[in-house]
């Protein structure tokens, strides 16, 4: 009925993936939605795609992060975020790299100094990388 189109393909995910055809029907829909069942559906999304790409599985963690924090779980939101920023490190993409490092360290408990440790040596190797380090 025109509520949803299919989207362009491309993904990381081979699948089919529809979008709502207007972004004010995507907000009417989703604010209508109750938190607890939003939540859920957010959770869920993020563990498909957790299993639907485990080949590919640190080129969606940023996607899969953003759903689990939506979904309330913070802490597995934190970890995927910590992978993104590997990733982007990893390709030499070092502000995108310490953008997921800040939204991992919001995410994770401060009850966890081990992970935010690992998360500062993170951000440690990121800035003294020499493309930073001009920077200064």
């Amino acid at each position: 009925n025109g509520f949803v189109s299919p989207a362009a393909a491309g993904g990381v995910v081979p699948a089919n993936e529809y979008r709502f055809s207007t972004a004010r029907l995507r907000s009417i829909v989703y604010t209508s939605m109750p938190d607890p069942i939003r939540r859920s559906r957010h959770l869920a999304v993020a563990r498909w795609l957790d299993v639907a790409a485990a080949q590919r599985r640190d080129a969606v963690s940023a996607t899969v992060g953003f759903h689990l924090e939506l979904a309330g779980e913070t802490t597995a939101a934190g970890d995927a975020y910590a992978r993104a920023a590997s990733l982007e490190r990893s390709h030499r993409h070092l502000e995108r790299a310490l953008a997921w490092l800040d939204r991992a360290e919001e995410c994770i408990p401060t009850k966890n100094p081990m992970a935010h440790l690992d998360l500062a040596h993170e951000r440690g190797v990121v800035l003294v990388t020499p493309e930073m380090l001009a920077k200064l």
